[in-house]
């Protein structure tokens, strides 16, 4: 039986033009979209954050890749599959194609890393995504 409390804490996400690889150990690079205390409902209900205010949504041109850090100061329930391998398509259609990343663990950024052992991969974002065209 999974049981779990419902926790607030503060979700803060980056984005960043491009891809993520050689820029995860500093916020240098990165801009900060959305800061804020939520309830995070653990691993059975979504955490809704938002609303993302108009110069904070994130526009990627056709053709162009954006990368996305979410760290927050509570210890995130999240679920993972080994299925996919880093850099790989793991969900698309027409508009959008989504990739397996990485997980930080041990602190923000590379902070807590001993010998590079604070990077997971693959890792897949779990949850729902708006977007428009």
């Amino acid at each position: 039986t999974f049981t779990y409390t419902e926790v607030y804490g503060n979700i803060q996400v980056y984005t960043r033009s491009g891809h993520y690889a050689g820029y995860t150990s500093s916020e240098e690079g990165w801009t900060l979209i959305y800061d804020s205390t939520v309830q995070q409902r653990g691993l059975t209900s979504m955490t809704r954050l938002g609303p993302f205010i108009d110069e904070h949504k994130v526009n990627i041109p056709a053709g162009d890749t954006a990368s996305f850090y979410v760290y927050t100061t509570q210890n995130l329930s999240y679920q993972y599959s080994e299925m996919w391998t880093e850099g790989n398509a793991i969900l698309e259609d027409d508009n959008l194609r989504l990739f397996a990343g990485v997980a930080l663990a041990y602190g923000k950024w590379e902070e807590g890393c001993v010998n590079e052992q604070c990077m997971f991969a693959p890792r897949v974002f779990s949850g729902m995504l708006e977007y428009s065209v």
